[in-house]
């Protein structure tokens, strides 16, 4: 019996241990692939003499609905990863590869003869340029790959390999995407805070009681204003998109309490202040052209520019007499519609192909000014607290994209 137990501990631990290797070498397996296709590249270099070369690596040529999955992007930036690993190259950034495959007008996925790729080494300074391609066969990645010298044109080495669509969906999980890159929508939710400044206000009187009524503001300080809403955004190419949100509830702090006193001298009491029982609330839309700029695969910079309203509005009016009925006084808030021209700056953070966090700091060409106004019984009116807004604000968004 103990014999027994014993055999099936070791066979148990066997197939623990079976298990975790093979997991290891299955997620290891697309790094296993690329680095092949590096050390066959960089034997390549060094058998020519140009070990030390200026290198670029070219978009990978694929077809539409692989590209719009970004597989070829993610083979070209794994494999320009591992040869920045061998610290051998010097390699070109893809900006500049892209910058110039523009000029020549040629497509970041189509097809590139070695001719082509030559061209295109020269006018980057690259002395050895790799292209490669990928389609899916079955239920693999077909991956091929060559190293063309920019001088002669000719073709110094070539690998070709395969790996599982579901071990590289796997390994290159954060380079690759289920979403596309333009005829796509994201929603966001998203909550700022914003900069905001009291105006002074000078006391009012009223002559047309039997004794005058004088109010003199409390000029409370109004440092800032929060709000929530709702976004949408459409990406209508790789790069560029438009950011529609609405804002229902756009908040100033400390805009309630005693906003000023001697609402009626006659009597003693609490009716000599005048009492907002509510900080203001309005609404504000916004309407933004957004250029994205990727920094790395998990990480976008946006910077936008566009329109910010804020509506025409009024508050509830608030009677404030405290039940004397001497001078039973009506304050309302109120904005006029104001529109402001605003620039936008943020950085995305993209853990996951369809979800995003978001932070933004904004500048308005602008203020919009908010008012309450103390209203008489003879309809006379007298300003008794206003606030604006100032340039600057902050915002952060979660957005889901599909």
């Amino acid at each position: 019996m103990i014999k027994v137990k014993r055999a099936l501990s070791i066979i148990f631990a066997a197939a623990i241990g079976s298990a975790l290797l093979a997991g290891t070498a299955g997620a290891g397996e697309l790094d296993v692939r690329m680095t092949k296709i590096v050390k066959t590249f960089t034997r390549a270099a060094a058998d020519a003499g140009v070990s030390t070369a200026t290198l670029a690596v070219m978009p990978f040529q694929t077809d539409k609905k692989l590209a719009e999955k970004r597989v070829n992007y993610a083979c070209a930036e794994i494999l320009t990863n591992r040869l920045v690993e061998t610290k051998t190259f010097k390699m070109i950034e893809r900006a500049r590869l892209e910058e110039v495959m523009q000029e020549q007008r040629l497509g970041l996925s189509g097809a590139v003869e070695s001719a082509t790729a030559a061209k295109v080494g020269k006018l980057t300074g690259a002395r050895l340029v790799i292209l490669g391609s990928v389609s899916r066969l079955g239920a693999n990645y077909h991956l091929s790959t060559e190293m063309v010298d920019s001088e002669t044109g000719e073709i110094m080495a070539s690998d070709v390999t395969e790996v599982a669509v579901e071990v590289f969906d796997k390994d290159a999980s954060r380079y690759i995407t289920e979403i596309p890159e333009y005829d796509a929508i994201g929603i966001y939710l998203a909550g700022g805070i914003g900069l905001a400044s009291s105006k002074k206000v000078s006391p009012a009187t009223n002559p047309n009681f039997g004794t005058p009524i004088t109010l003199t503001p409390a000029n409370k300080d109004i440092n800032y204003y929060g709000y929530l809403g709702l976004g949408l955004r459409y990406l209508f190419s790789p790069k560029w998109m438009v950011d529609a949100a609405y804002f229902p509830s756009v908040v100033f702090g400390g805009g309630n309490g005693t906003i000023a006193t001697g609402l009626d001298p006659v009597f003693d009491g609490p009716s000599d202040e005048v009492n907002n029982p509510e900080s203001y609330e309005t609404t504000m839309f916004r309407l933004l052209i957004d250029r994205t700029l990727p920094v790395s695969p998990a990480f976008k910079v946006h910077a936008a520019a566009g329109i910010t309203q804020f509506p025409q509005f009024e508050a509830d009016a608030v009677f404030v007499n405290n039940g004397t009925p001497s001078v039973p006084i009506t304050i309302r808030t109120s904005n006029s519609r104001t529109v402001l021209t605003t620039f936008r700056l943020g950085l995305e953070w993209k853990p996951k192909p369809r979800f995003g966090w978001s932070v933004s700091g904004l500048y308005y060409l602008g203020k919009m000014t908010a008012r309450t106004t103390a209203i008489f019984p003879d309809r006379a009116t007298a300003v008794i607290q206003k606030y604006e807004t100032r340039p600057f604000a902050a915002e952060t968004y979660l957005s889901f994209y599909f």
